[in-house]
């Protein structure tokens, strides 16, 4: 039996924007009237990319200050980030580019992106736009989101509402499109992320004479078939260095114990 890839999707934004109604409204097809989380579980469905299955993975984050350290630990593996602010909010617009494209570039160098403009249906709310202006702002325009998403190379910018699920169906497959087409996949920014650790780390050791070239050229050049095992054997390997050093520094590790990628 053929084994089904995976695209791993993070959705990102300011907290009550909208990503939770949004990953509720597309995987059971029908808006929540009740209680919604904070963070939606975590969720699959099957999708078909041409004539391939492909299992889509969707992760919630909360967009809350509070939840600043934590977020990132969802970040690993990411294929597609989806990342939100809700039409009704230019300050959620703005922290698209104040804040989460930072983040995610940060934490997840190379990674696509997707901007989505959510709850459109409020766009045009006669309250919402008195309260608004009252604040001298105004809806956040659809020319303002594809604008912002060209000047930070996002993929693309598109726009839907979970309430009325207009064009929801399409924020996915947009999802799954620059997955199939986007050269930059999972693997190479797993692959951007050895060679950084290992950059990092040789230039650490470089003054140990213990360390050969040769050693550093091995695993820098190591061939296999997964860049997952490939990241795991430098972990593995750089682990076994620092016990090695400890034991050649004879219990003076001050530097060794301080060391970080």
């Amino acid at each position: 039996m053929a084994v089904v890839a995976t695209i791993k999707c993070v959705v990102v934004g300011d907290g009550a924007v909208g990503k939770t109604c949004l990953l509720i409204s597309y995987t059971t097809n029908k808006f929540p009237s009740e209680y919604v989380p904070t963070v939606f579980d975590n969720y699959a469905v099957t999708v078909m990319i041409g004539d391939e299955p492909y299992t889509l993975g969707l992760f919630d984050t909360a967009g809350q200050e509070d939840y600043d350290r934590l977020r990132p630990l969802s970040y690993p593996q990411t294929d597609v980030f989806l990342v939100c602010f809700s039409v009704t909010s230019p300050a959620s617009f703005e922290n698209v580019r104040e804040k989460w494209f930072p983040e995610v570039h940060h934490h997840c160098p190379g990674v696509p992106c997707l901007i989505v403009g959510t709850q459109v249906d409020l766009r045009d709310d006669p309250s919402v736009r008195d309260k608004l202006a009252r604040q001298k702002m105004a809806p956040v325009r659809k020319e303002d989101g594809e604008r912002m998403a060209k000047d930070l190379g996002a993929i693309k910018y598109v726009e839907c509402s979970a309430l009325t699920q207009y064009k929801l169906k399409d924020v996915f497959d947009e999802v799954s499109s620059s997955f199939h087409s986007n050269p930059w996949s999972r693997r190479e920014a797993d692959k951007f992320t050895a060679r950084l650790l290992l950059l990092r780390w040789s230039r650490r050791c470089r003054r140990r004479s213990h360390i050969s070239a040769s050693s550093y050229n091995l695993i820098s050049t190591m061939p296999t078939t997964s860049d997952s095992i490939r990241i795991t054997f430098v972990s593995a390997w750089m682990a076994a260095w620092v016990r090695e050093t400890e034991k050649l520094a004879g219990g003076r590790t001050s530097k060794v114990n301080s060391w970080r990628c």
